[in-house]
């Protein structure tokens, strides 16, 4: 498999994580603290799928995301804009600033990299173009 067919794989995968984490955990550390770790990890894997930019700009942009949905959490937005009721919006964006989130953002984002590294050396070992390493 070559190294778009790992960075799908670990999209699928953490996708599933994501939907299975919102719809059958209504609250805890699990949904929110586990669920900012594996977002990261879903946003930077599907980046990576897409084969646009170089690791270090997919990893800086997940985690320029990750930063203003919680600098908008600490900054009211979705009150701002009258959604604090919409599920969505809640899902997406949260309610409430967090430092343990910005933790769970900064980890998730660790652990993608390490898996990415693990990929690549994967990958290397095959066919596959590792078209900007």
């Amino acid at each position: 498999m070559g190294a778009r067919g790992y960075y799908l794989a670990a999209t699928a995968i953490t996708f599933t994580l994501l939907v299975a984490i919102e719809s059958r955990i209504s609250g805890g550390f699990v949904r929110f603290t586990v669920g900012d770790f594996v977002v990261v990890m879903f946003l930077y894997a599907a980046l990576m799928a897409l084969q646009l930019v170089k690791p270090v700009v997919a990893a800086w942009l997940v985690l320029a995301f990750a930063m203003m949905v919680e600098t908008s959490q600490a900054l009211g937005v979705v009150e701002v804009f009258g959604l604090p009721d919409s599920r969505l919006t809640r899902a997406v964006l949260g309610n409430v600033f967090s430092w343990i989130d910005i933790a769970a953002y900064s980890s998730g984002l660790v652990v993608a990299l390490v898996i990415d590294i693990a990929i690549r050396r994967m990958s290397a070992s095959g066919d596959v173009d590792t078209w900007r390493s």
